[in-house]
């Protein structure tokens, strides 16, 4: 399995305007040098965390935000991880796609509402876990609040098959007045089922004079920040995540083995 190359981007989201978002973050990868294998953006990343679901989730089989996801994994040949408002079969979702070579080839709708925002009242909880394939990787989907929920990301282990997963990644909109729960329960989620942790979290100030600050980083299984965005800034992180030491990490504290 070859290593991974991941890109972050932390950013400030405009709000209820995916086609400023689009226009943003183009802008913010233009100058993008160095080739990656897979693109993490945050929660809603084309609206800001809106509870207005009527007029701003998107249309599944016509989502204007999933086409420039498409662009973007087309132009820089690299998978990429997103969450959008979409509007399925009546049902409005906060749901997180997984592109790669310009098509949809997984996606996970979030589980835990956050209730006290009124997002139980917008959205319906997604029902199933996402684990999907990313260049031999094992990478489960996870959105913000699921991160306050350690059973929403417990690895597991089965002799013939192996671990579950290997990458557990968390877009979000998490607040500045929560940031250090964020840190913390990252950590916690690497340590506790040895894999690498991606979180995504945007910066400024929402409609609703929400402020975020960020911390956007990477984790190594063993809780070591391998990468982390400075606060308030719009920076995008490249960091490689190296399944040698994934493993060998793995064989020497077999915690998970039972």
């Amino acid at each position: 399995m070859q290593n991974l190359t991941i890109a972050t981007l932390q950013t400030d989201l405009i709000w209820e305007n995916p086609t400023a978002n689009f226009s943003h973050i183009t802008e913010q990868l233009a100058a993008v040098e160095a080739p990656f294998d897979l693109l993490v953006l945050p929660e809603m990343f084309s609206t800001g965390f809106t509870m207005n679901a009527a007029a701003m989730a998107e249309p599944w089989e016509h989502s204007k935000s999933i086409e420039f996801l498409q662009t973007l994994s087309l132009k820089h040949n690299a998978a990429v991880v997103a969450s959008i408002p979409i509007l399925e079969g009546g049902t409005h979702l906060n749901r997180a796609v997984f592109i790669e070579n310009g098509r949809v080839k997984a996606h996970y709708d979030k589980r835990k509402l956050f209730s006290f925002a009124g997002e139980g009242l917008s959205y319906s909880p997604g029902a199933k876990k996402c684990i999907v394939d990313c260049y031999g990787w094992k990478v489960n989907l996870q959105i913000c609040f699921d991160l306050r929920f350690p059973e929403m990301a417990r690895n597991t282990y089965a002799e013939g098959i192996g671990y579950e997963q290997d990458i557990t990644i968390y877009v979000a909109n998490w607040p500045a007045s929560r940031i250090e729960h964020w840190n913390t329960l990252l950590k916690a989620r690497a340590i506790e089922n040895q894999t690498y942790v991606i979180g995504v979290n945007r910066i400024g100030k929402d409609a609703k004079e929400i402020v975020y600050s960020g911390a956007t980083k990477v984790i190594h299984p063993n809780g070591e920040v391998l990468s982390e965005a400075k606060d308030n800034q719009t920076e995008l992180c490249i960091t490689e995540l190296n399944h040698a030491e994934l493993f060998t990490y793995r064989e020497r504290f077999p915690f998970l083995r039972g």
